[in-house]
């Protein structure tokens, strides 16, 4: 998924079939290359602008986008493994 979303023409396939809702998930997966790989395709869909809407839509309690705060978990646990 995440080469299909790297051209613009890809991402806006991806953000029209909801690519970002299929992917999220696997960045609690219990394999790290498949958080990486799924981390690559949200980042690569957020930089189209519905692709930034899609991301923060989905929301905790408290209206903190789940998202960005597994993406900001996920970056501090590959931090740590350099």
């Amino acid at each position: 998924m995440g080469n299909i979303s790297v051209n613009h023409k890809g991402k806006e396939e991806c953000i029209k079939e909801l690519v970002i809702d299929a992917a999220w998930p696997y960045l609690a997966s219990e394999v790290l290359q498949e958080k990486i790989y799924s981390a690559f395709t949200l980042m690569s869909c957020a930089i189209h602008l519905n692709g930034k809407f899609q991301i923060v839509e989905r929301v905790d309690n408290e209206d903190n986008p789940v998202i960005i705060q597994v993406l900001l978990v996920l970056k501090e646990e590959v931090l740590e493994i350099d």
